[in-house]
């Protein structure tokens, strides 16, 4: 990981601009600023594969788009539920 934040540094990318919890993306395939912006992504996912949560805030900012967030998080909102059940062996994978 600290490899990928010294690249991010390397290009000037402002240390607090944004994180993003990447458990949920909605996106709307029809709209012509997702496609660029989803192959830059998985080109940064390709290159550091365990870190898409600090690549996406980068590629979003390269492409001047600012998403929309879900009001509340993503435990509480009102755009969908949850309905969590784990057993003892879930934790043990």
């Amino acid at each position: 990981m600290e490899e990928q934040i010294a690249s991010y540094r390397s290009i000037d990318y402002p240390e607090h601009w944004g994180l993003w919890c990447m458990t949920l993306i909605a996106r709307n395939h029809r709209q012509p600023v997702t496609a660029p912006i989803e192959k830059r992504l998985w080109t940064e996912v390709d290159r550091w594969p365990t870190n898409d949560q600090i690549a996406f805030p980068v590629v979003i900012r390269e492409s001047q788009y600012r998403p929309a967030e879900i009001e509340g998080d993503f435990w509480n909102n009102k755009w969908f539920s949850h309905n969590m059940q784990f057993s003892a062996s879930d934790h043990e994978r």
